[in-house]
């Protein structure tokens, strides 16, 4: 998942956009998923107490497109 890519840029080489990955670390059809995350937690400047929000992103998945990300997860 890519926020901020658009539709055609998903399949394009749009480039710039953090990608999570949704589906991870599983074999789907006989194909194998699996990305590099980094999970990390975030607290926004106005909450004074209690733990950040969690998230997960893959590194470096801005400096790529999403085809390509994709395909060089399932071509391992």
């Amino acid at each position: 998942m890519n926020e901020g890519a658009t539709h055609s840029g998903v399949l394009g080489s749009e480039t710039g956009n953090l990608s999570v990955p949704v589906v991870n670390n599983t074999t789907l059809n006989g194909l194998q998923v699996d990305f590099a995350s980094r999970s990390y937690s975030q607290r926004p400047w106005w909450k004074l107490w209690g733990s950040g929000d969690q998230y997960i992103e893959v590194p470096g998945s801005d400096q790529t497109d999403m085809s390509s990300l994709v395909y060089s997860t399932l071509n391992n």
